[in-house]
């Protein structure tokens, strides 16, 4: 974005912040909306839109929009920070933990270091007095598991994580770089973010839960970081077998005008 823009959009994100600290929170959502609908993937908007639900005591709305800006920045720490003393307040003692671990590894960590570090240490205490809703942490373990998940995957560099054979096939160039559009699908998740929660959350059996998380999380950072699982020799293997069968010369008459197709 050039500089006018970004100084456009920080006094707008201003004006909106404003409004929330008077209480004005029809306007400031109308506000929000309307922002969002030119910049979805601004993590600001959703830690601004937080404040908003969460001082109108709305807190499952509050949830959301910090869910939706850890999707737009997984590292941010004012999301992670304010999620997990949320959840502390609510009593979801586990989730609470986790996103209080991650704001304290975050890149953008500042000064309340020492208050997360006391907040997880009357966490412990807390659930080993058995004080956590137990019942109701698994609500959050979508967003825990999907973050966890990009944390691992930041940690990789995979310059080859892609299908070579499809790519000469299209007589593209093999470079080392990133074949996924990180950006168009960043924005399309977080348009469905609540059906593709709702969606993990109906998954009956872990593995297909982490296939779900997996796939999103390439999506999100893309081939040099996550690597999907099917990317093993195994599967190579079959791929170049299954190739090796194919017989040019075998063809299948279709009924459409009598054509003979060529099965190669």
């Amino acid at each position: 974005m050039t500089n006018h823009i970004i100084n456009s959009t920080k006094e707008i994100k201003q004006k909106i912040e404003n409004m929330v600290n008077i209480g004005d929170f029809g306007n400031a959502m109308q506000f929000i909306n309307s922002y969002k609908t030119v910049m979805i993937d601004d993590p600001e908007i959703y830690s601004i839109e937080s404040i908003a639900y969460y001082q109108k005591g709305d807190i499952a709305n509050a949830v959301l929009a910090l869910k939706k800006g850890l999707i737009a920045d997984h590292t941010g720490f004012d999301n992670l920070y304010n999620m997990g003393i949320i959840l502390y307040q609510q009593n979801f003692l586990g989730a609470a933990k986790k996103f209080l671990q991650l704001s304290r590894v975050s890149k953008y960590r500042n000064e309340v270091l020492k208050l997360i570090e006391d907040t997880l240490h009357k966490i412990e205490i807390a659930i080993q007095e058995g004080q956590s809703q137990k019942q109701y942490e698994e609500q959050h373990d979508f967003i825990i598991h999907l973050l966890e998940e990009m944390e691992k995957g930041e940690e990789k560099y995979l310059p080859f994580n892609i299908d070579l054979s499809a790519i000469r096939a299209r007589k593209l160039p093999v470079e080392i770089g990133n074949y996924v559009n990180t950006a168009h699908n960043k924005k399309e998740i977080l348009l469905y973010l609540e059906q593709i929660e709702a969606m993990y959350n109906s998954l009956s059996d872990a593995e297909s839960k982490s296939l779900l998380v997996k796939l999103l999380a390439y999506k999100l950072l893309g081939n040099l970081k996550i690597e999907l699982p099917r990317n093993k020799p195994e599967f190579w293997g079959n791929r170049q077998l299954a190739r090796e069968c194919i017989c040019s010369v075998e063809t299948i008459r279709t009924n459409y005008l009598d054509w003979e197709l060529n099965l190669s």
